[in-house]
């Protein structure tokens, strides 16, 4: 899945779209080339606005940052309720904009007749991105859901609704999903993405003593014919992070369990760290408040970065900049004096590399004992079948020397999939493709949209161990026959996509004629 909170409310029968929005289209007005002057102010200062930044990828309506950085807004000593909880606004360093559009985000976004996507970063090699459809985990109705949804698992689990569970999804096949373990303080940065190594291997030994593991290709060719074993897993890891080389694969394989481990091969060829999560990392780690962009040579006047929205925005147009304008040495360098003026030491970064994907030694040797498939060579899903193809052919030709083995599964990079494509994937020999939706899946399920539960340190051991038993499959069903379930959202021949020349870029999800939705 991916490299990018918002909340998402949908009417009953209303579909949403997933399209490729180009940088700073929401705003307008795109980042300013590097010749180019930025709008400031009259004291030499600018704001984020003023450079064109995109929306964020965490500022939705109940987002504790945009409730923050709305509280700035705010007089200097005015205090602002939300609530029960009361704050004092944050001073705003002298000579600075604020950095939010007029009326907010929402309001803006009200006006325009969009809604903030939410890309997910269970991806996404696109950190800080929650799943299509869910709030925030982070926001006040996000954590309000999150404790009844473990006060229900509690509830099951002492009512032995685990154990029923298990036994009516028996012949369902669980696929788990994971993206990298913590080497550093990669952990707090994405726990979605990174998971400590004392979780994984909790998970990995309940894994060896309570099901049957078996590698996906045998999974699924056996879900298909009715012999899988009862409540069989498939473990699957997404871009072949260096974490993955040095933690994952030696857990799995002191415990004996085969896992796939889905490699995307731009990075594993260049000794670089992942530009766009790497861009992130440095504006997560700075305690810096202000950043002078004349230094970074794209512009001139300085961005106040007293908020996390306001950080992430100017990440963000940084990130979409760097993929547009400039090649990978010129990103390096973009990512240096980044860091440099906000003051984070990239040494621990590149020594570590923990934001670095595998080299070709290190997939050769994991190749020995895990199975090493396809995920896109530059990490993009492009809208034409023939650039499907050779995106999938180009990382093939990259893995195969390193791979002696059919390199015939695939997993859609950032989850974008469309029945469109289906045929272009038979063309290139792929007989199986993952998702970035959750659930279990049934005899029924095409090969080419397998389901998946994506795990991470953002995830309890008792969240886990109630996908495993199937238990939130039947509250799902339950909800659909309801009429209470949220639609998942799949990409077909109706739905609209525009992608950036580069293909890279966050989502943006429109609303469109109603429509009846997959529940």
């Amino acid at each position: 899945m991916g490299f990018g909170d918002g909340s998402l409310r949908l009417r009953r029968n209303e579909r949403p779209v997933l399209r490729f929005a180009p940088p700073g289209a929401l705003c307008g007005r795109r980042f300013p080339a590097p010749a180019a002057r930025c709008v400031a102010g009259a004291a030499g200062h600018c704001s984020a606005a003023s450079i064109g930044v995109a929306l964020p990828p965490r500022a939705g309506r109940d987002s504790p940052r945009l409730v923050q950085a709305e509280r700035a807004r705010a007089p200097p000593g005015r205090e602002a309720r939300r609530g029960r909880r009361v704050r004092r606004a944050r001073a705003r360093p002298a000579g600075t904009k604020r950095s939010l559009v007029p009326g907010g985000h929402r309001a803006f976004l009200e006006r325009a007749g969009t809604i903030r996507c939410v890309p997910e970063a269970r991806d996404e090699l696109a950190a800080h991105v929650p799943a299509v459809g869910r709030r925030s985990p982070h926001s006040r109705d996000g954590r309000r859901l999150m404790r009844g949804r473990l006060m229900a698992y509690r509830i099951g689990k002492a009512l032995g609704l685990f154990s029923l569970s298990r036994f009516l999804t028996r012949r369902k096949l669980r696929i788990l999903a994971y993206h990298g373990a913590e080497l550093c303080d990669e952990g707090r940065f994405s726990p979605s993405m990174f998971i400590r190594a004392d979780t994984l291997a909790a998970r990995i030994e309940l894994l060896r003593r309570r099901y049957p593991v078996l590698p996906l290709g045998e999974a699924v060719r056996r879900l298909k014919d009715g012999t899988l074993p009862p409540c069989a897993v498939a473990i699957t890891i997404d871009d072949g992070f260096h974490s993955t080389a040095a933690i994952a694969v030696p857990l799995l394989r002191a415990a004996r369990l085969p896992a796939t481990v889905y490699v995307t091969t731009y990075y594993v060829q260049r000794d670089v760290p992942v530009f766009r999560l790497a861009m992130q990392y440095c504006f997560w780690k700075t305690r810096s408040a202000l950043l002078d962009i004349a230094k970074l040579g794209t512009g001139e006047g300085t961005v106040a970065l007293d908020t996390d929205a306001g950080k992430f925005e100017i990440a963000w147009e940084l990130i979409n900049y760097g993929e547009l304008h400039l090649d990978e040495k010129g990103r390096t360098t973009l990512l240096e004096a980044t860091a440099a003026q906000l003051g984070v030491d990239l040494a621990p970064l590149l020594h570590h590399r923990f934001l670095h994907l595998m080299t070709p030694e290190e997939v050769r040797a994991a190749a020995s004992t895990i199975d090493v498939q396809l995920h896109t060579h530059r990490h993009r899903f492009p809208d034409d079948p023939l650039q499907v193809r050779a995106e999938i052919e180009e990382n093939r030709k990259a893995l195969a020397p390193l791979v002696h083995r059919p390199l015939v599964h695939l997993c859609y990079p950032s989850g974008f999939w469309s029945k469109a494509f289906f045929p272009a994937l038979a063309a290139a020999g792929i007989e199986t493709a993952t998702t970035c939706e959750g659930g279990l899946n049934g005899p029924d399920i095409h090969p080419y949209a397998l389901q998946r539960f994506f795990d991470g340190e953002h995830i309890t051991a008792l969240e886990f161990e109630a996908e495993l038993s199937g238990f939130p499959e039947l509250l799902r069903v339950i909800a659909s026959w309801l009429g209470r379930a949220r639609p998942r959202v799949h990409i077909d021949e109706a739905d609209r996509r525009r992608g950036y020349p580069a293909g890279h870029g966050r989502t943006v999800l429109e609303r469109c004629a109603p429509t009846k939705v997959p529940a």
